[in-house]
């Protein structure tokens, strides 16, 4: 099971890759948005586990498990 930190990076990326593959500029705006949310989410979940010392949790592709 991928932990909430390595989730919000997939979903980043996903929104990304969405974004450089969108045919419309307001659908491909939609998706770096998300993206930029994703990606803050993960950070905010990295900075409060390290503020708590809890263990570091990888953002890595390999890492994640693809469907």
């Amino acid at each position: 099971m991928e932990t909430d930190v390595v989730y919000f990076a997939r979903r980043a990326s996903e929104e990304r890759l969405a974004a450089s593959k969108a045919t419309h500029e307001l659908a491909a705006q939609s998706h770096l948005e998300l993206a930029e949310r994703f990606a803050e989410l993960a950070a905010a979940i990295q900075i409060r586990e390290r503020d708590l010392g809890l263990p570091f949790a990888s953002t890595r592709a390999e890492d994640t498990i693809s469907a």
